[in-house]
């Protein structure tokens, strides 16, 4: 792979929009396209320039931040603080993901001063089954656009507005997104300064929105008539939202929705190395070995990578905007099903490069240390799965 468009071609895109955020005015537009998701068109005559930025997309190649020799990181990633936390706002846990640590994080951050506006993925109220890229300058609007967005998001398209200010600012995004900043920031200083924090979360893909109006359908409720779309939220995890016109809600259980929605994810979502998001400061996730489907409003695990990102936590902590208490690693891996998708990625890309395809590059990532400890049946699970599973989402070259 050479080209943006050679990842493309290649069923590798993400449709993170970096490509977008980086080169020159009017050489890429952003389509959604309704069963893959966000997908970038190119101008004629720009191979030269693909060729020069394709460094910074996450399906070209992905480059960790370096490890540090605690237990477990070869399944979780490098790590100075982990912690199982929830937003002290009680209205912010209720509402947002998973106890709405992240939410917190990020009002703390306004408020005291930190950043002077955030940018990050929200509904598109025009068409609410999509996300569209929004900057969030004050703790109402983060609030507003909180809670977990199932489906194809482009929030590195707003890079440059960072790099063209003159404020600081807060990113987060999915974990191929923040792959992409980091890549990126590499070689733009105005990027490194101007873009203090990078907070992500755990992620087990993200689906197109046709699988999203599959279960609209479902609830049987007109695509013309969707008022707002909430995948969950509103208690932990919630249920799967629909309002239409009349203000009337639909839900379908979270555990339901879920196992429809990841049915729509695309082959690169399947070869993630970066599920628990370690390139960011600060990643958070579900604490599922701790949910009992009780009235519990949500808990995450909040796990700092970098120093910066540690001192946030810290601090948002001493303030009491977030509440929590440290826990072991071994906690993170009894929560997270994504455990296994990174015991299997060594095998899930060996099965590709057996027939000869085009893989992401990915450095610093301990996959075959991970993939050691599967047992022979995931083994080969890993690699026959793959072979199966290539056969659906083979792209037209």
């Amino acid at each position: 792979m050479r080209t943006f468009q050679d990842v493309v071609d290649r069923g590798l895109c993400v449709g993170c929009g970096a490509c977008a955020g980086v080169m020159p005015h009017q050489t890429v537009d952003l389509m959604h396209v309704s069963n893959q998701g966000i997908r970038p068109r190119f101008a004629e005559g720009t191979e030269e320039t693909q060729k020069r930025y394709v460094f910074v997309c996450p399906g070209f190649g992905v480059t960790t931040i370096p490890y540090n020799g605690k237990q477990l990181e070869h399944l979780i990633g490098p790590t100075l603080g982990i912690w199982q936390a929830h937003a002290a706002d009680p209205a912010i846990r209720f509402s947002a993901s998973s106890g709405g640590a992240l939410t917190a994080i990020a009002v703390y951050a306004i408020n005291n001063g930190l950043v002077d506006a955030v940018l990050h993925t929200g509904m598109d109220p025009s068409k609410p089954w999509r996300n569209k890229t929004v900057v969030s300058r004050n703790c109402n609007d983060v609030i507003l656009q909180s809670g977990s967005r199932y489906g194809s998001s482009s929030p590195c398209e707003g890079l440059r507005s960072i790099e063209d200010s003159d404020q600081v600012w807060m990113f987060i995004g999915k974990p191929c997104d923040v792959a992409a900043v980091r890549q990126l920031q590499a070689s733009r200083s105005k990027l490194r300064n101007n873009l203090r924090y990078i907070l992500t979360f755990f992620c087990a893909g993200a689906p197109h929105s046709d699988a999203t109006l599959e279960l609209t359908r479902e609830l049987s409720v007109a695509t013309d008539s969707i008022k707002s779309i909430r995948y969950r939220g509103n208690g932990w995890p919630g249920e799967f939202t629909v309002v239409d016109e009349n203000g009337v809600q639909h839900q379908m259980s979270y555990a339901e929705s879920w196992s429809r929605l990841q049915q729509g994810r695309s082959l690169r979502c399947h070869i993630c190395p970066d599920g628990l998001g370690e390139l960011g400061d600060i990643s958070c996730g579900d604490a599922w070995d701790v949910y009992a489907g009780d009235d519990n409003p949500g808990l995450s695990y909040v796990l700092s990578r970098t120093d910066i990102g540690h001192r946030l936590v810290q601090e948002a902590m001493n303030s009491q905007a977030l509440i929590g208490y440290p826990v072991e690693p071994e906690r993170v891996v009894a929560a997270q099903q994504l455990i296994s998708r990174r015991k299997e990625l060594f095998g899930r890309l060996l099965a590709m490069r057996l027939m000869g395809l085009n893989t992401p590059r990915y450095r610093g990532f301990k996959l075959y240390k991970a993939w050691v400890e599967c047992s022979l049946w995931m083994k080969l699970r890993s690699i026959f799965g793959t072979l199966r599973r290539y056969k659906r989402y083979r792209p037209v070259l």
